[in-house]
């Protein structure tokens, strides 16, 4: 899953997002006003968010924690792409758009 990651992300690698910031200065994120909210209305109108959940979850431990999380959690994702295998095929031989 990695070096699927690094292929879409790797042109983007210079940029820091603000969530990203935060966390490193040892600041409250957005987390539940960003992605929660997704999260919130999906679960008001009976629709699954389960990427948004996870994110939400991964980055209000890391606030927690008062750290910074590194791609080492990203196979917490794997369980949500494994159902989708031609999305993965289609986004590893770089038909995203």
């Amino acid at each position: 899953m990695l070096p699927l990651i690094r292929k879409i992300w790797s042109q983007h690698r210079q940029l820091r997002a603000s969530m990203l910031q935060d966390l490193e200065k040892g600041r409250d994120t957005e987390i539940g006003f960003i992605n929660g909210i997704v999260c919130r209305t999906g679960r008001g109108h009976g629709l699954a968010t389960p990427f948004n959940d996870r994110v939400v979850e991964l980055v209000s431990e890391a606030q927690a924690a008062r750290g910074v999380p590194d791609f080492s959690n990203i196979d917490r994702f794997d369980d949500l792409l494994r159902p989708h295998p031609a999305l993965l095929d289609s986004i590893s031989r770089g038909n995203h758009g």
